[in-house]
């Protein structure tokens, strides 16, 4: 099976949500083709191979500061992000794209509509419907 994971941080980048991301992708990755396309971040390479895992770096900028990022260069990572994504979906026969979050969900979302490939979306905390009572989710606990 392969899996499309576009996300908009990902290893060196610091945090917990990125932290839980490598740790999805690279298990997944031991039994799996798994393809991660991020932003470009400074002093990594564009792209990385390590075994069944491929990490793809798509954005009209570099992220510097790895503790945080400017809404300039989120705004202008996100469509980069989606079209090397469907540029992958297209040339890998991707079978499933898995989403982590907002920012991921909305392209994993906009991806599976217009490529009709399935798509998940895996949230980080146990207390989602605290914060977003108004989406009527009921978490798996």
């Amino acid at each position: 099976m392969k899996i499309l994971m576009p996300v908009l941080h990902y290893r060196p980048v610091i945090g917990g949500f990125e932290i839980f991301i490598q740790n999805i992708a690279e298990k997944l990755a031991e039994a799996m083709d798994v393809f991660v396309v991020t932003g470009k971040v400074t002093h990594t390479a564009n792209k990385e191979r390590r075994g069944g895992l491929r990490i793809f770096r798509n954005s009209l900028f570099t992220l510097k500061d790895l503790s945080c990022s400017s809404w300039l260069y989120i705004l202008t990572a996100m469509p980069f992000i989606f079209l090397r994504s469907f540029y992958m979906i297209k040339r890998e026969k991707i079978d499933l794209i898995h989403c982590q979050g907002f920012l991921s969900g909305i392209l994993g979302y906009l991806l599976s509509k217009t490529t009709k490939i399935p798509h998940i979306i895996t949230i980080q905390s146990a207390d989602f419907s605290v914060y977003h009572p108004k989406a009527n989710i009921k978490p798996v606990k």
